[in-house]
């Protein structure tokens, strides 16, 4: 992959440069694509649900509609 500000990109093809025609850019395969893939997919079928208990926090926290829809899973209003 390629490092960028939110990490590392990895793409299917890449751009090199074009031995007959200075200046100009290829876009081929990228060799990389296929393990990457692989790896994905062996780190997709480890996923699993963790089960734990909510955490309450009081109703006197300040907390957005959107950030309670979001969180609804790990914390409790009390």
């Amino acid at each position: 992959g390629e490092p960028e500000a939110n990490g590392i990109r990895v793409s299917p093809s890449l751009l090199v440069p074009d031995p007959d025609n200075e200046g100009r850019m290829l876009q081929v395969p990228n060799p990389k694509w296929a393990m990457f893939i692989k790896d994905m997919e062996e780190v997709r079928g480890v996923e699993m649900e963790i089960d734990f208990e909510p955490i309450a926090i009081p109703d006197s926290v300040e907390l957005s509609p959107n950030s309670l829809t979001a969180l609804d899973k790990f914390i409790v209003v009390k």
